[in-house]
């Protein structure tokens, strides 16, 4: 019987080294390709404002945006929570064209209702008066929302422009 098995010869080790290199440089382009494209954040915030996520892949590559993405932007005079450069995830919910007026905490998208949940107190004591505003939005200007009652946002320190986008974000978990 152990006559009738057949005995495998070992892969010269030349044919091995090529499939080993082979196998390397596969691995390291789709690494450099994933790392050049994508990046990925998390929010260790205890009041998430894009709950329930926590971890986000953001695509550096997707410039595209749309109402309804989630965009990963570098913050801009958005103290005293953000500072200059940092990461900063909201979702879009007005962009070119659209009127943004925020009153008593309310905001409204081209004179509809849309959303509500100011902190009753206002930014650090400030009374919601102070944020009343209306937006004509331009070119590249984004208006974010979080959806945390308690979301620093773009009712706080208004809209984004383009330059500030790093990309599209996809909620991970």
């Amino acid at each position: 019987m152990l006559k009738d098995k057949i005995i495998k010869q070992k892969e010269p080790w030349g044919k091995f080294l090529i499939k080993l290199v082979i196998a390397s440089l596969v691995m390291a382009a789709t690494a450099t390709y994933g790392l050049s494209r994508y990046d990925f954040g998390f929010d260790s915030q205890v009041n998430r404002c894009l709950h329930p996520y926590r971890a986000f892949a953001i695509d550096k590559w997707d410039q595209e945006v749309q109402i309804g993405d989630y965009l990963a932007f570098h913050a801009q005079n958005m103290g005293p929570f953000f500072h200059d450069g940092q990461v900063v995830v909201k979702q879009v919910v007005a962009a070119e064209g659209d009127v943004v007026e925020v009153r008593a905490g309310q905001v409204f998208i081209n004179g509809v209702f849309k959303y509500g949940g100011f902190q009753e107190s206002g930014l650090q004591g400030q009374p919601l008066s102070s944020f009343d505003v209306t937006l004509d939005l331009g070119p590249g200007e984004y208006y974010m929302y979080g959806w945390h009652p308690l979301s620093y946002d773009s009712r706080y320190w208004g809209a984004i422009s383009e330059s500030q986008v790093i990309g599209e974000t996809h909620a991970l978990f």
